[in-house]
């Protein structure tokens, strides 16, 4: 008799159960939990980044179609990499069992359902995501970005920040707010020499033109880079930056501009600690600049690889690369012969990109190969090729080129392992700056010899560095990096 009786309340389990997933959602009692945690967070009041809300139940039925359109094809929430081990801090992604629910809840009316199962709204209490900052920089006055009729391409500007500070402190948490400009993506430096100050303002608009100076450098050890949907900026446990005072905050924006004038006004909130760091990381960057992707090509992959010269923990990535990029894969291969993937994305977008740190660090053992391979496609079939007919395309700043970079934010077991791999990755720089300028020469050989010189001087190939450092001067007479250049090497020995 028991027997049957339990078998009698298993069935009837089974059939509520079953009933229950086949109920209609709602979006009170089923939807509304997904938005709130997922979505939320950035479709919020006060995020002047997102074009609209989703606190309410008529902001999700207002866009429902669009909802579960971008969740079924997994464009939203915005997260590219595929999941590996550990996992990565602030993952955003969808259950399929979510993704159902939500294509369920639209197919079925989209209804709202009883009020008593509706979760409570997500609170956010102020413009920051992390709380109240300890200090908030802003800059002296806004930088007026002209509309693209103006500039015909991206607009690359450094604008400088003083942080008021009068002594030493590390920095947690960075936290970014574009205010209302298109900004694409920032990347945050600092300057202890006080040039960039100097070069503030020098065209009469504030900051400077250009990718990032010599001047300027990452913190140490840490890449502080933004982009749409990035939350808050983070430095792993025990491992704050240090900010002295009088440095000065430079923020490299890359700007897409719209068909009217918009003024840019960016704020920094930096949370601070009195509590220097543990351990310091080092930051090193993978890649090429030999990038030549023929028009039409559909298929074509940039790799690179580094053999680690001691253990090392793998705390984040960075890859990097523009409006051609695919598929990007990042491997590890250790000394045992077995393989782990670190990180891959099969459908890389230009429009949502950041580092990727694990949630433990990544232990790699000394002999690990570190081998990345990124796949662009050049071809019509492309929808986001800034080119229809395609063109040739080769390494360069402007969304329009393209890049491949791969940072890697590593911290040796040994720190004398540490500045091997620091002195590695300078030659390993200086000979990619080389194959990639010889690739450009090919095609603008006027821009290039003054580049190419400076690269091949930087890799200790004095004798063909002078040569192209005489073209170019030959070319332009008035080139003062080329000039300057010559200067200092005809004062060397030849090699």
């Amino acid at each position: 008799m028991t027997h049957i009786s339990v078998r009698v309340v298993t069935l009837t389990c089974l059939v509520l159960l079953t009933a229950c997933r086949n109920a209609t959602p709602t979006f009170n009692a089923d939807v509304a939990p997904i938005v709130f945690k997922n979505c939320a967070p950035c479709h919020r009041t006060g995020n002047r980044a997102v074009p609209f809300t989703l606190l309410s139940y008529d902001d999700a039925k207002n866009r429902a179609d669009s909802i579960a359109g971008v969740t079924l094809d997994r464009r939203m929430p915005p997260w590219p990499p595929d999941p590996v081990t550990p996992g990565f801090v602030g993952e955003r992604h969808l259950t399929a069992e979510q993704i159902d629910i939500i294509q369920r809840w639209v197919k079925g009316g989209a209804t709202e359902g009883h009020p008593a199962t509706r979760p409570a709204e997500p609170q956010f209490p102020h413009e920051w995501e992390s709380g109240q900052p300890d200090v908030i920089v802003t800059m002296e006055r806004p930088y007026t970005l002209e509309p693209r009729h103006a500039v015909h391409h991206d607009v690359f500007r450094n604008v400088v920040m003083r942080v008021p500070i009068k002594t030493a402190k590390f920095v947690k948490t960075v936290e970014f707010v574009p205010g209302v400009a298109p900004v694409h993506h920032a990347v945050i430096r600092i300057d202890r020499t006080g040039q960039s100050r100097r070069d503030d303002g020098k065209d009469g608009k504030p900051g400077f033109d250009g990718m990032a100076s010599l001047d300027v450098q990452n913190p140490d050890g840490h890449f502080i880079g933004w982009a749409p949907g990035r939350g808050p900026i983070v430095a792993p446990p025990g491992m704050p930056w240090r900010l002295d005072p009088g440095t000065d905050l430079v923020i490299e924006l890359h700007l897409l501009p719209g068909a009217e004038p918009i003024e840019v006004a960016p704020q920094l909130g930096l949370f601070l600690t009195d509590e220097p760091p543990a351990r310091i990381p080092i930051m090193v960057i993978m890649g090429s600049r030999a990038i030549d992707i023929p028009a039409g090509e559909k298929d074509y992959s940039i790799t690179d690889s580094y053999v680690l010269p001691g253990d090392t923990e793998l705390l984040s990535v960075y890859p990097h690369a523009h409006y051609l990029g695919k598929d990007i894969r990042v491997d590890a291969k250790l000394p045992d012969g077995t393989s782990r993937t670190l990180l891959h994305i099969a459908r890389w977008s230009f429009h949502w990109q950041q580092d990727y740190r694990y949630l433990s660090s990544v232990f790699l053992p000394r002999g690990t190969t570190i081998s990345m391979r990124f796949t662009y496609d050049n071809s019509d079939e492309n929808a986001q090729n800034p080119h229809h007919p395609p063109v040739r395309v080769t390494f360069g700043g402007n969304s329009s080129d393209e890049m491949g970079n791969l940072a890697l934010q590593l911290l040796p077991r040994v720190p004398t392992d540490g500045a091997i791999i620091v002195r590695d990755f300078a030659r390993k720089e200086a000979l990619a700056n080389v194959e990639g300028d010889e690739v450009l020469a090919k095609y603008d050989p006027n821009n290039a010899y003054s580049d190419l010189g400076g690269a091949l001087a930087q890799a200790g190939r004095s004798r063909e560095a002078v040569e192209h450092l005489r073209r170019a001067l030959a070319i332009d007479p008035t080139n003062d990096a080329a000039r300057r250049n010559l200067s200092i090497l005809e004062r060397l020995p030849i090699r």
